[in-house]
């Protein structure tokens, strides 16, 4: 078919894509759409069921960051597309023991999918997406020695960033750290990271 082509075609520049920290949406779709991830070698998943609106759906990880802001009921919406998922991935979002929004971590980057192709909404498939847009995969290659602390005023601390290429391909990785804080004058300060990894 048409995307097991695509798949098989974009199988590299996916993988690569993934791998320096990109991140696919997969949307919900009657046409097969989710070959592209099935021949692409990127996620082994098969089509589930398509619900018409009104099933009750449960959210499996309710600290999860892609789920943030989601109100109960969460209920299927009309051209709910549900889908079995054959590896290790962080479930979501469950319809009678299908997935509905699930995520895989690859590399530094992520593949989401989402079972809504949007003919209809309500506010939690808008969070969903939206959540889904604005994630970012916390990258693997870097980690810091401290992640919550209190500092008093007028006092420091210092905080070791360790970077890890072992795992990386060749190519530049970028990423930010974020200092938030509750000091009025300056809430958040962004501290850009850039890795570039090269074979000799």
């Amino acid at each position: 078919s048409y995307y097991q082509e695509l798949g098989a075609d974009w199988s590299d520049v996916l993988d690569d894509f993934l791998r320096r920290g990109g991140k696919i949406v997969m949307c919900g779709s009657h046409t097969g759409a989710i070959e592209i991830l099935n021949n692409s070698g990127l996620m082994s998943m098969s089509q589930g069921f398509f619900s018409f609106g009104g099933d009750p759906m449960f959210i499996e990880d309710l600290g999860h960051p892609l789920v943030e802001g989601a109100s109960a009921p969460i209920m299927s919406l009309n051209a709910t597309y549900t889908v079995s998922i054959f590896e290790d991935f962080t479930e979501l979002v469950s319809l009678n023991d299908y997935s509905v929004f699930a995520l895989k971590e690859v590399g530094s980057g992520s593949i989401i999918y989402l079972g809504y192709d949007f003919f209809d909404y309500d506010d939690n498939a808008a969070r969903f997406i939206s959540n889904a847009i604005s994630y970012n995969n916390p990258s693997d290659w870097l980690s810091l020695s401290v992640l919550t602390d209190t500092v008093a005023a007028g006092t420091t601390q210092e905080v070791d960033v360790f970077i890890d290429a072992t795992e990386l391909i060749e190519g530049l990785y970028e990423t930010n750290i974020v200092l938030s804080s509750n000091d009025p004058v300056s809430l958040s300060v962004i501290v850009p990271v850039s890795l570039d990894v090269t074979f000799s």
